[in-house]
């Protein structure tokens, strides 16, 4: 009997990993099927049992077990805004370095950013990109661009102001962090007990991580 689960990289690495283990050691009988990709896969072309999302989710013919609602920031380190200055306008990114997540279908050649109650569905560019999420953290560090976060990924280095948050009055649009699986009626039971560990473990992963870097929303640079 096997369990094929999906997540994202760097999520997949410190988290669904050791989440595999922990149901391995209750269902030795199961075989765990790890694949870790920031692409989304179609769960039901990969015959995918349980998949790790953090996207903003609007695929409705799948189960979502939401785990959260994740903030998200643009974030840069202090050496590349001293070298290039800081945006202080949504139009001011043009002018900018963009460390962007591709892959096929990937939408971040626009980044969905909110000002006030309005949306804004703003172009973007850079001479990096990567279809891994954790180079682009890199990347940021390294003092090669801005990048777009999930808050609990950076708290620690923003809280240790190795990154600096930036538009922080133009947030990028929240994404939601959610296990899927497509079973409608008569969920199996490998994939019932899955979720249940996946989800417990997740909740802890991203408490963990913004206590680790305090938990409160960071100060720009501005004024």
């Amino acid at each position: 009997v096997a369990l094929k689960v999906t997540a994202p990289l760097g999520l997949g690495r410190r988290l669904v990993a050791s989440t595999a283990l922990k149901f391995r050691e209750k269902h030795p009988e199961i075989d765990v099927q790890l694949r870790l990709s920031d692409y989304l896969v179609d769960l039901f072309t990969e015959a995918v049992d349980v998949a790790l999302r953090l996207a903003v989710l609007t695929d409705s013919s799948l189960i979502v077990r939401k785990i959260a609602d994740v903030d998200r920031v643009l974030c840069a380190s202090p050496d590349y805004l001293a070298r290039n200055g800081e945006p202080r306008r949504i139009e001011d990114l043009d002018d900018h370095q963009c460390l962007l997540l591709r892959f096929p279908g990937s939408q971040q050649s626009r980044w969905t950013l909110q000002r006030g109650r309005r949306i804004h569905a703003v172009p973007v560019h850079g001479h990096l990109d990567a279809d891994d999420s954790d180079i682009l953290t890199d990347w940021a560090l390294a003092g090669e661009g801005i990048a777009m976060k999930p808050r609990f990924e950076v708290a620690a280095n923003l809280e240790a102001g190795r990154l600096v948050q930036v538009l922080p009055d133009c947030p990028p649009v929240p994404a939601t962090l959610a296990v899927l699986h497509a079973y409608k009626r008569m969920v199996p039971a490998k994939v019932k007990d899955f979720a249940d560990v996946l989800v417990a473990d997740a909740r802890a992963h991203v408490t963990e991580a913004l206590a680790g870097g305090s938990g409160a929303k960071p100060k720009s640079r501005r004024g």
